[in-house]
């Protein structure tokens, strides 16, 4: 059968990609954030014995930890657990994904203490197996999403379909790459529950009722807005809106069945509440502190569109799984009233989250545990496209595209080309097919502005030197470019001197560019963009009502010879630049404020600060 020998090959391009991506280098699990968070409850449970304080377990990691950052509101100094009112510390992530990394974490364990590897939780066994235990569950998804299809499509549609879920899609990101995040796990969970609720309805086993709801159960724990996945089995096989009669009757018919998914919901669910319970004194305990829901403002266009880490910008090929959805409902497939339900609460949900672009990841983290839904419409679509010459050759192009854009993109995020949750439509423009960055790829990632190559000086607007005595309190000459005086901004003076003109006493049209550029230097090198100081262009009319605001960041640009996003160095003086376009829009009597801003504790020092009128050759 064509869809086994492509599940076969599937494997053998995701092992190839682990092995090459070889994500226990780069940082995962010991660098903290989600993988860490998530899988921290083993060696505290397991090897250290600290649940309650952390403290041992938190202190190796730092053995092990680059460049950490500790986080001032925790004695422990991580951003991945809290103090509660009893002094207990406890995970702000749930445990679910530590309770399926389990037989890894044992054989890790088994590992190291039969080699020269310390039995740590932090050792390369460990790293290597709880890393690749994403990837095991990534593939078991897919093995269940091959047998689901097959009971609704022909083996040649499952093949395709499997081809542009596993590697047309940022599930491959987040099997290989960065496998340590909760989503290849939700991914495996929604299969095996979307399969098992198929042979339900079919036999009435209790059993199968059971690991419905134990599937379902760990998909709530480990991401409890997620508990809307109980809509998929409890409205299977339901053909309209509307008419719920018949479904109700079955379930009056099937207690029994409705008993064991529940018990099979409460050993997955059982766990965490317990430890809840123990580490805070609640049965249910709100861990995510000072991050919520804002269910009146979701960013859905942005969730969705943005090329700060949109979904369908990043995974276009979703899009034949959305269109499938007309077929879905038109040929009243079992699963299409639940799946039209569930993907608008999903994506509701999803991008009403504070942090609605989802950093961590590549494209749009949270849809990706749907991808296993999302199969099925998209066989829809498939099969469309399936019948006649024309229609397959239009399929084998959006396929390969499709396919071949998301593989070359995660290459490019390996190599540090791509980073797509702080991204915009000018950098993603400006990299599309590149493997380096250059200069201005660099200001584009910052700025979101084109820099155009084909223009001309066409007159200077503005020129500090900081040689005059009314800028004494914050210049300097110990720290110079050319033996001259410099400026500096500290925490204390976070704004530089600059210019400050309308755009009509300057004689500047629509169209034109301004180019600011300043030569700088840092005593330190700064690795956070976000403490990162920055070259800022203004535009701003009270009447008619116009902003636009453009920045660049200064210390990444600094010995950056590589051009890399995560370059720069200290004690390098350099000029960083940036072109702004003066909209055809901006009112003439639009104030233009430019300078440079500080706003942490990293001090940066400032020469020779200019403001250029640029045009089009």
């Amino acid at each position: 059968m064509i869809s086994r020998l492509t599940f076969l090959l599937i494997i053998v391009a995701y092992l190839w990609s682990f092995a090459y991506y070889s994500p226990w280098k780069t940082g995962h699990i010991i660098g903290g954030g989600d993988s860490w968070g998530y899988y921290a409850y083993l060696p505290a449970m397991f090897i250290y014995h600290d649940l309650d304080s952390l403290h041992r377990t938190v202190a190796k990691r730092y053995e092990y930890a680059v460049n950490h950052s500790p986080a001032p509101d925790n004695p422990l100094g991580v951003h991945e657990a809290h103090p509660t009112q009893n002094g207990r510390q406890v995970f702000k992530y749930t445990m679910g994904v530590a309770l399926l990394q389990i037989p890894f974490f044992q054989l890790a364990h088994v590992w190291a203490k039969l080699s020269s590897h310390p039995p740590d939780g932090y050792s390369f066994p460990y790293l290597l197996l709880i890393l690749f235990s994403g990837t095991f569950y990534a593939l078991l998804g897919l093995y269940f999403v091959r047998k689901l299809l097959l009971h609704f499509f022909s083996d040649t549609i499952t093949a395709l379909v499997l081809v542009a879920v596993a590697l047309g899609s940022n599930l491959y990101y987040f099997s290989v790459y960065n496998p340590g995040m909760s989503h290849a796990y939700l991914f495996a969970l929604y299969a095996g529950m979307l399969y098992a609720t198929v042979h339900f309805y079919r036999r009435q086993q209790l059993i199968l009722a059971f690991i419905v709801g134990l599937t379902c159960g760990f998909i709530t724990v480990i991401r409890p807005v997620e508990i809307i996945c109980v809509l998929l089995p409890l409205l299977y096989g339901e053909r309209r809106l509307g008419y719920l009669q018949n479904q109700l009757n079955f379930w009056k018919q099937n207690m029994a069945a409705i008993a064991a998914a529940i018990g099979g919901a409460i050993v997955a669910g059982l766990p965490q509440l317990l430890y809840w319970k123990a580490q805070s004194g609640k049965w249910l305990y709100y861990s995510y502190k000072g991050e919520s829901f804002d269910f009146l403002h979701p960013h859905i266009k942005g969730g969705l569109l943005s090329f700060s880490n949109g979904w369908l910008i990043y995974t276009p090929i979703m899009v034949l799984a959305l269109a499938g959805f007309w077929w879905l409902y038109r040929r009243q497939h079992p699963f299409a009233i639940g799946a039209m339900l569930f993907l608008p609460l999903h994506i509701y949900f999803a991008y009403s989250w504070w942090c609605w672009y989802y950093i961590n990841g590549f494209g749009s983290r949270p849809m990706v545990e749907t991808y296993a839904l999302l199969a099925i419409p998209m066989a829809y679509t498939f099969s469309v496209l399936h019948t006649g010459m024309v229609k397959r050759v239009i399929l084998a192009v959006l396929l390969l595209f499709f396919t071949g854009l998301n593989l070359f993109q995660t290459y490019q995020l390996s190599l540090g080309v791509m980073w797509s949750e702080v991204a915009n439509s000018a950098f993603y423009r400006a990299i599309f097919g590149k493997t380096h960055l250059d200069r201005p790829d660099l200001v584009m990632f910052d700025s979101g502005e084109w820099q155009p190559d084909n223009l001309r000086l066409a007159g200077n607007l503005y020129h500090n030197t900081f040689e005059d005595t009314t800028f004494q309190s914050f210049a300097t000459d110990t720290i110079s470019y050319n033996n001259s005086k410099s400026y500096y901004l500290t925490g204390k003076q976070e704004f530089s001197p600059g210019m400050a003109a309308t755009l009509d006493s300057l004689k500047v049209q629509g169209g034109k560019y301004l180019r600011v550029s300043a030569k700088c230097y840092s005593p330190v090198r700064v690795y956070s963009w976000y403490d990162m100081s920055r070259l800022v262009v203004e535009m701003r009319s009270e009447k008619p009502k116009f902003k636009k605001w453009r920045a660049v960041r200064i210390q990444s640009k600094l010995g950056n010879d590589n051009n890399s996003l995560w370059g720069g160095k200290a004690k390098v003086w350099e000029e960083v630049s940036m072109l702004v376009k003066v909209p055809h829009n901006a009112p003439p009597g639009t104030m233009v404020k430019v300078y440079a801003l500080n706003n942490s504790s990293f001090p940066i020092y400032l020469d020779d600060l200019k403001v250029e009128i640029w045009e089009k050759q």
